[in-house]
């Protein structure tokens, strides 16, 4: 699956490797982004504490939160797709404990061996047997 599809499309399964290769691809984004603002950022005079909110930070920071949260909610809806439950679930990542709970539910949980309203289930490589996954 190509990292597009798989970070921003709430359609489809993925099985458990796709999923914590995608939770990795998405923190490793988010840590590129944070290193490029830090650097951008470097020659700015420091702000007071309690001063005004540095426009770089309001510019770059939120939308960047915006898209990383997007994607960490798609890979959850189609880690559940492949469970066969409904992707609307996945907004329990938003509950702050209950989200990590939920992040290492889908890494461990097994999806179905057969087809749902999600889609076709995976097959192996060799012969016709459902992978497991």
């Amino acid at each position: 699956m190509n990292p597009i599809k798989l970070l921003w499309s709430f359609y489809g399964r993925i099985g458990r490797r796709a999923y914590a290769g995608g939770l990795l691809l998405n923190l490793a984004l988010a840590a590129a982004a944070i290193a490029a603002v830090i650097y951008l950022g470097k020659d700015q005079p420091r702000a007071q504490p309690g001063g005004p909110l540095d426009p770089l930070v309001a510019y770059i920071i939120l939308p960047g939160f915006v898209l990383f949260s997007w994607a960490k909610l798609a890979l959850a809806a189609k880690r559940l797709h492949y469970l066969g439950k409904s992707g609307w679930i996945c907004l329990v990542l938003f509950i702050p404990f209950l989200g990590l709970i939920a992040v290492i539910l889908l890494l461990f949980a097994r999806g179905d061996d057969y087809d749902n309203a999600y889609g076709p289930a995976r097959q192996a490589a060799v012969g016709l047997e459902p992978a497991r996954s």
